[in-house]
């Protein structure tokens, strides 16, 4: 999924929206509305609305399953694993096609195969993450994969660093800076952190 996809307005389709479950942020005390809706050239789209605003469209995937649910499943599956390296778990709260267990094995699923990847990843630190964490930017594996880490950002912005142990490399997008060890030192310096 990209976050930069711009599939357009829901203005001129919003009757073709489907509600199918709300979830709620705990941390920010806000509940989402997901919706969908079937194109006539064979995809799924997500959008999704805090509970008073309109829906805007954040996804689109080309239908893959007979059913409407295992369709609906698999794009919550990648909408979840995509942010979550973002945001934690939201909670169910109802919906007219899922349950509470089937949306619970979602999540269990998906948190599963993360933690085993972080486990493996954790195994194989390197200088640069072992320097994260003594600056005290308590560095964490996506999960994605056993080689990216993410954590927050030094300069106190709401954005994160990204890391590769392979090339033991760090780059922040916010900023345009990327490096080494040394160029994140250089870095933190300027920032007066270390």
């Amino acid at each position: 999924m990209n976050a930069d996809l711009d599939l357009g307005g829901t203005e001129s389709f919003l009757h073709e929206l489907n509600y199918f479950v709300v979830l709620s942020d705990s941390f920010w005390g806000v509940e989402l509305k997901f919706y969908y809706r079937l194109t006539d050239d064979g995809y799924i789209q997500l959008a999704y609305a805090l509970l008073k605003d309109s829906p805007e469209l954040t996804a689109q995937f080309k239908l893959r399953y007979k059913t409407l649910k295992e369709n609906l499943t698999f794009m919550l599956r990648a909408y979840f694993e995509a942010n979550l390296p973002y945001q934690d778990k939201l909670d169910f709260e109802h919906s007219p096609l899922l349950t509470q267990e089937e949306y619970d094995a979602i999540i269990e699923n998906i948190y599963s195969e993360k933690k085993a990847i972080s486990d493996k990843a954790k195994k194989a630190k390197t200088p640069l993450i072992t320097y994260l964490e003594e600056q005290e930017l308590h560095p964490r594996p996506t999960g994605t994969d056993a080689h990216s880490w993410v954590a927050a950002c030094p300069s106190g912005k709401n954005h994160s660093l990204g890391f590769l142990t392979p090339s033991d490399e760090w780059g922040c997008g916010y900023y345009k800076r990327k490096g080494k060890l040394p160029e994140l030192k250089t870095w933190l310096t300027k920032l007066g952190i270390t």
